[in-house]
């Protein structure tokens, strides 16, 4: 998983890599979908592709497609159990990206 710094702090210098890690995990969450998906998923704690059709309304090769592009940004982690397949929240993810959102770097 790619390391995310904030365009917000003083004194650390932003790069081109910097932008486009971030960018691309802002993206993942840029879809109402996945932004539903992420939601099941840390309501129920994990779930599997299966459960998220019915709950979304949407068919299982476009669930697979969101979660996949969640997947890829670090936000969700795949957790294997026999033949099923549950996807989960990933907190320190989820709660770095606050971090790098928040101008104030979660103080005022």
């Amino acid at each position: 998983m790619t390391a995310l710094h904030s365009p917000f702090r003083a004194g650390r210098t932003f790069t081109p890599a910097d932008a486009d890690a971030l960018a691309a995990v802002l993206k993942a969450l840029a879809d109402p979908m996945r932004l539903r998906i992420i939601n099941l998923i840390a309501r129920d704690g994990s779930m599997t592709v299966t459960e998220l059709v019915p709950e979304l309304g949407i068919t299982q090769p476009s669930v697979s497609s969101h979660v996949a592009v969640l997947e890829a940004a670090g936000l969700i982690a795949a957790e294997r159990s026999g033949t099923t397949t549950h996807r989960r929240l990933v907190i320190d993810r989820a709660a770095q990206l606050s971090g790098l959102i928040d101008p104030y770097g979660g103080g005022r």
